[in-house]
């Protein structure tokens, strides 16, 4: 069988625990063979996916409770950062509360009436160490709710 250019050999695909070999020029038509394996080929690219995946789990969440016209809750989980509760005005004349006791409550937002064309921006910036729930009164029509927040925010 007759030597081949490594560039007429056909490519593969390699996914785990196999050895990649190369062939450095040294000049003078000498050459030198290194074998790499696998998993130390691909070390660097893992570790910056790792870094990647980690600012994701980070990065700002946005939760969007649309069409909402009465009282409902949701669920921070433990370690988030709450950075804004923005209330968008759907229909009707809403007046919106948001509080961490029950409904009715007002410690988060204490009341809130948007209407066509100005939206309430309420930029929080509240962190809880454990799981909170978050509880929405709303009455008087109808308001589409975009939470923003951070998960493990102190991890």
């Amino acid at each position: 069988m007759a030597d081949q250019k490594l560039s007429d050999q056909a490519y593969t695909t390699t996914t785990s625990g196999a050895d990649l070999f190369i062939n450095i020029p040294l000049g003078g038509g000498v050459f030198e063979s290194k074998r790499i394996t696998h998993s130390s080929l691909l070390a660097g690219n893992n570790a910056a996916i790792a870094v990647l995946q980690a600012y994701d789990t980070q990065a700002t969440q946005t939760v969007k409770e649309q069409g909402k016209s009465g009282n409902f809750t949701t669920v921070l989980g433990a370690d988030v950062k709450l950075e804004s509760i923005d209330i968008i005005w759907v229909s009707g004349t809403p007046n919106v509360k948001v509080g961490t006791t029950g409904v009715g409550t007002n410690d988060v937002i204490s009341g809130r009436t948007p209407t066509s064309g100005i939206p309430s921006i309420n930029p929080l910036n509240k962190y809880w160490v454990g799981s909170t729930t978050l509880y929405f009164t709303i009455t008087g029509g109808a308001v589409d709710i975009i939470i923003n927040k951070r998960n493990n925010y102190n991890s």
